[in-house]
């Protein structure tokens, strides 16, 4: 049985910012997202980087809760 974390847009952590831990997403055997972490400060600009299929959009579409990851978590 897959387990899913469900990630909620609007969520904050307790620092009032972004936080993600070890965000994953796979497509069959294809690894979209591989263990993403970072956190976001309160009033901290933030951006992604990279190169086109890197993982980008989908690490936002997980952020934003329109995707859920295949394991770890964001707040």
């Amino acid at each position: 049985k897959k387990e899913h974390q469900r990630i909620t847009s609007g969520t904050r952590s307790s620092s009032g910012g972004i936080t993600a831990n070890k965000l994953t997403k796979r497509f069959g055997n294809f690894v979209a997202v591989n263990e993403i972490s970072f956190e976001v400060q309160k009033r901290e600009i933030f951006g992604f980087l990279g190169a086109n299929g890197a993982g980008k959009t989908t690490a936002m579409r997980m952020l934003c809760g329109l995707s859920l990851p295949t394991s770890g978590e964001a707040t």
